[in-house]
């Protein structure tokens, strides 16, 4: 059987050297702007919830305050009661 000669030298590891350093910053990068979108993105949804949120309260609020007006003053107390 022939021998067999390793074209590659243990110091060639693709661990080691100035291209694996590049390669580890430019994937550092790419994960913290990918991080970023999804930190924008939640933070979006979030305030877009909380502006429904409150505009639903607004119009329960706004509704309740129309029923007070129109009751007669024998059923506000009931109609208190039921808030």
């Amino acid at each position: 059987m022939p021998s067999v000669a390793l074209a590659v030298k243990p110091t060639d590891s693709p661990t080691v050297g100035p291209e694996f350093e590049a390669f580890a910053v430019a994937a550092g990068s790419a994960l913290t702007a990918t991080e970023t979108v999804v930190a924008a993105v939640t933070f979006t949804g979030l305030a877009v919830r909380n502006r429904a949120l409150e505009d639903r309260q607004a119009t329960h609020a706004a509704g309740l305050v129309r029923g007070l007006l129109i009751a007669d003053t024998g059923q506000v107390p009931e109609f208190l009661a039921g808030m």
